[in-house]
């Protein structure tokens, strides 16, 4: 199991905490945990999200839902939404595999409708249970 909190085995929940395997520096003090909420996320910190990710990619047309560096900054934002004194310079020290889980965070943002939940690595894209399970 990653080091994201999960609801269930591969499924993020939509607010949660972030371990990260090696700390960073915030405001002179190490930490290594980051709540986040996908809830709080304001329009501007979407925005600024989208804006950071295209300034990476160079200004080139993606499609948000396959936007690695979009989803980066989408879950950098919900933790800075959890936590206002973060900065997203703090973020961006974040390193290695670490940067995966800000990664998954933001991923399910753009891919949960509705408040569903996230397919696991698992499903078949395309497929939910609920295409197998009506009732």
């Amino acid at each position: 199991m990653s080091d994201v909190d999960h609801a269930a085995e591969g499924v993020i929940q939509e607010a949660g905490t972030i371990e990260l395997n090696r700390p960073i520096l915030v405001d002179g003090a190490e930490r290594s945990a980051f709540a986040y909420d996908l809830g709080r996320i304001t329009t501007a910190q979407f925005c600024a999200a989208e804006g950071a990710a295209k300034k990476a990619s160079g200004f080139q047309a993606t499609v948000y839902e396959m936007d690695y560096s979009f989803h980066l900054n989408l879950g950098f934002q919900a933790a800075i939404a959890c936590d206002p004194s973060l900065d997203l310079s703090d973020l961006q020290r974040v390193a290695g595999p670490d940067l995966k889980k800000f990664v998954e965070v933001g991923r399910f943002f753009t891919g949960a409708a509705g408040g569903a939940e996230a397919p696991t690595s698992e499903e078949q894209p395309g497929s939910t249970q609920s295409d197998s399970q009506h009732l």
